[in-house]
């Protein structure tokens, strides 16, 4: 007779079912002999690879001879050096391995590298709420407070941080090695208008969530580099002609008109209306920086009868403002 006493469960089954039956001992035999095949097939290549696996886990403790020999001069070094071994003892695995200089010990970081990918994954995709909202796109008024929250799974992040993108490069707002971080613009400006993301990373790679537009609405002024000179225009006459100038504003400015500042004979100015087809003018906006607009003057048609000082008058819906540009006509004769 088949004995179950280690195992109640089979034990009870004939029981619950109130079934006068005997236990499968040859169907459950034929079951666990598939599992145990199964088991083995699955998890072969773990038996195959126990060396590297193990040296690995303590490369102080390896087998400097058995080891590939690629790796033979760095295990020598490695374990001669009391200092690395502190912190290797003091330190988690993975946490040592980025720490340890890849251009002393290349080899070993290769290998650390592949059995980290045996059982590891890049972390997953972090989110972020802008004052506690998802969303792409987030409008705020000068002056208010903005909260940024990134959030990502926990286990295996090593490094969680908040990204701005800029025109020449990538801005790190906050990082922590956590699996939340926070970070609060106290008072809003137009210059924090721009592309914001969170980005989590661990040795195998990085993952960014969703990037969020903020645009602080703000009327057309100098961006904070830029110095409020007047502009000079030449051109000669019958040909086209074009100057740029660059503002901060959002949203985006439009090109309103345009005026002629004439000087009478008591050398005060006076303001007159510019003829339609003299000039055009458009203002554009372009990622990554939302708070900054290129706005470009056309000249078509010029005499030398045209020359003097214009202003354009740029605005949005937040207010406006004049830019002064100086406009000299060259005859063709």
């Amino acid at each position: 007779m088949v004995q179950l006493v280690h195992f109640p469960t089979c034990t009870a089954l004939p029981q619950d079912q109130q079934l006068n039956m005997s236990f499968a001992k040859t169907r459950m035999i034929q079951l666990l002999g598939l599992l145990k095949d199964n088991f083995n097939e699955r998890f072969k290549d773990f038996h195959d690879l126990k060396d590297e696996i193990r040296l690995f886990e303590n490369p102080f403790a390896a087998d400097v001879s058995s080891a590939p020999t690629d790796l033979q001069l760095e295990l020598i070094d490695l374990q001669s050096q009391t200092s690395l071994l502190d912190k290797f003892r003091a330190m988690q695995t993975i946490a040592f391995y980025a720490v340890l200089p890849a251009e002393t010990f290349p080899n070993l970081q290769k290998h650390v590298l592949r059995m980290i990918k045996m059982f590891t994954n890049p972390p997953e995709t972090p989110s972020l709420l802008v004052d506690n909202q998802t969303t792409v796109n987030y409008t705020t008024n000068v002056n208010n407070s903005v909260d940024f929250t990134c959030e990502v799974s926990p286990g295996n992040v090593q490094s969680l941080e908040l990204m701005k993108v800029t025109r020449n490069s990538l801005q790190i707002l906050q990082g922590l090695s956590t699996s939340s971080l926070s970070f609060r613009i106290e008072r809003a400006g137009c210059g924090d208008s721009g592309i914001y993301y969170c980005r989590a990373g661990n040795t195998l790679g990085q993952t960014n969530s969703t990037s969020v537009h903020l645009n602080v609405l703000c009327s057309p002024q100098w961006a904070s580099d830029t110095l409020a000179t007047t502009t000079e225009l030449k051109v000669t006459e019958g040909l086209e002609g074009q100057t740029t100038f660059e503002v901060m504003a959002s949203p985006a400015p439009t090109v309103d008109g345009f005026i002629y500042h004439q000087e009478d004979s008591n050398s005060s100015a006076q303001e007159k209306p510019v003829r339609s087809d003299l000039f055009t003018g458009k203002c554009e906006q372009k990622t990554p920086d939302l708070h900054l607009a290129t706005c470009t003057v056309y000249v078509t048609q010029a005499t030398p009868t045209d020359t003097g000082l214009y202003s354009v008058h740029v605005s949005n819906s937040m207010g406006a403002m004049n830019v002064t540009f100086e406009l000299s006509v060259t005859s063709m004769h």
